[in-house]
């Protein structure tokens, strides 16, 4: 096989790859804001730090141009991932109606409810 076949074919194997785990992201199960919760208050470690990071991510993306869901938020100041935890899980209880949406859209509109963009 001459070095043109190879990089086609090299290509054609990445794009599959690709294509591949394309799909399978798709049908990932979505972690919802009850799952959240429990995670949240679990007495693993393991849990709290699966739980602040995860929220924390979500206050990342909400700082960026892209935000979540429409929702943005223009400055979290010093806030801690046990602070945006605490905002979360009032939220949660606040409206236990709302928990069985994606947990990325609960945390969101919990963090931009507290954080709100003044203007």
């Amino acid at each position: 096989m001459n070095r043109l076949h190879k990089n086609v074919a090299a290509c054609f194997i990445l794009a599959a790859f690709l294509w591949a785990g394309a799909a399978r992201a798709d049908d990932a199960p979505v972690l919802n804001a009850v799952e959240l919760q429990a995670i949240c208050q679990s007495k693993y470690d393991t849990d709290s730090g699966l739980c602040a990071g995860y929220i924390t991510a979500i206050a990342d993306q909400l700082a960026s141009a892209e935000g979540i869901d429409g929702k943005h938020s223009c400055s979290f100041g010093m806030a801690r991932a046990q602070q945006f935890t605490n905002l979360f899980l009032a939220y949660a209880e606040s409206y236990p109606d709302a928990l069985y949406a994606p947990a990325r859209s609960i945390v969101a509109s919990a963090l931009t409810r507290a954080f709100a963009c003044q203007g």
